[in-house]
């Protein structure tokens, strides 16, 4: 499998929705971009793990690490790996090194497990290809793939584009959402 590591490279709230993060990570070189919409408690957990805001010695995440490398005397390895995309969330694992280990967990606390136990992150080759942007570390904006953001975001999102009069923007989460009910709707008919 061509996996392609990834770097953090920053958090921040959502322009316009306070409610929701974005975390952006970076594939080794720098060059290519890709963003994971998180809750804003997650969001606020890897920013005060990024910043050191806090002691974090006495916090769960860290003291269950503790726990965790106390338990393994064998030092098993461990990484987070993006494989896929479903239902409009990144198919992410936590991986065993030696072992076929694999635990699934949402991404964006995968990023933040990452960073309390220093362990590396991956994602599949042609996802990033697919899911990435281009890097341009000095603007302040970043695009986000519409397809790993949920259908209540969209809507909002919808709402306030069309409030904005941005119709363009607006065309193109209407046309996603239409997407996903025909999709909906497509699998109800093969359940049934």
């Amino acid at each position: 499998m061509n996996n392609v590591r990834l770097l953090f490279n920053s958090v921040s709230e959502i322009a316009g929705n306070e409610k929701i993060g974005l975390i952006t990570l970076t594939d080794e070189s720098h060059e290519r971009l890709i963003s994971i919409v998180c809750d804003w408690n997650t969001a606020e957990a890897i920013d005060i793990r990024v910043k050191h805001k806090m002691d974090k010695s006495n916090t769960l995440p860290e003291v269950m690490a503790a726990m965790l490398k106390a338990r393994c005397k064998d030092e098993r390895k461990y990484y987070v790996c993006i494989l896929g995309l479903e239902e409009e969330q990144y198919k992410t694992f936590i991986v065993g090194e030696d072992s076929a280990e694999m635990y699934k967990i949402k991404a964006s606390e995968a990023v933040l497990l990452s960073l309390v136990l220093d362990i590396p992150i991956y994602i599949e080759g042609t996802l990033m290809k697919k899911q990435s942007i281009k890097n341009r570390s000095c603007t302040d904006k970043v695009s986000i793939p519409i397809n790993v953001i949920n259908s209540s975001i969209l809507q909002e999102t919808l709402e306030r584009a069309i409030q904005a009069e941005d119709y363009e923007t607006a065309s193109k989460i209407h046309d996603e959402l239409e997407r996903r009910k025909r999709q909906e709707n497509k699998n109800s008919k093969i359940q049934d």
